[in-house]
């Protein structure tokens, strides 16, 4: 999906303190068009919400890498 898109994001709500299969696959991805976040608890919600939509995280037009 990653060639055909912007951005991708996966957030996963973990109050168990354990990885998921899907966790450990997307920890992989190295790409800066990729974001992953955790919520362990209600207090991460806002913050992964922020990282998601954040202007930081869009990739400028034609490509190039988040700042």
């Amino acid at each position: 999906m990653l060639q055909v898109s912007s951005v991708m994001g996966y957030g996963e709500i973990n109050e168990g303190g354990y990885s998921s299969p899907l966790w450990t696959v997307f920890g992989q991805i190295k790409d800066p068009r990729f974001i992953a976040v955790a919520i362990h608890n209600k207090r991460d919600v806002y913050p992964a919400l922020r990282r998601f939509f954040s202007p930081v995280a869009a990739v400028p037009e034609g490509g190039g890498s988040r700042a």
